[in-house]
């Protein structure tokens, strides 16, 4: 027996639709449920840095606003 109203059950619809539109357009796992749990393989932030990051201000990667 479900209990959940249909505007619950439109709601829960939404929302994986979310979560799997996400995870389409940037990665499997990307977005997750924490009940999921946390055991993943993550990668650290340095894995994106350029050699010279903490030397040339000119490697650093610049983030522009649309």
């Amino acid at each position: 027996l479900d209990s959940k109203s249909p505007e619950d059950k439109r709601r829960e619809d939404r929302l994986m639709t979310s979560v799997d539109r996400i995870n389409e357009m940037f990665g499997k796992g990307t977005l997750f449920f924490g009940a999921q749990g946390t055991e993943q393989t993550w990668r650290g932030a340095s894995d994106h840095c350029s050699p010279g990051y903490t030397v040339s201000w000119n490697e650093l990667p610049v983030a522009r606003a649309k």
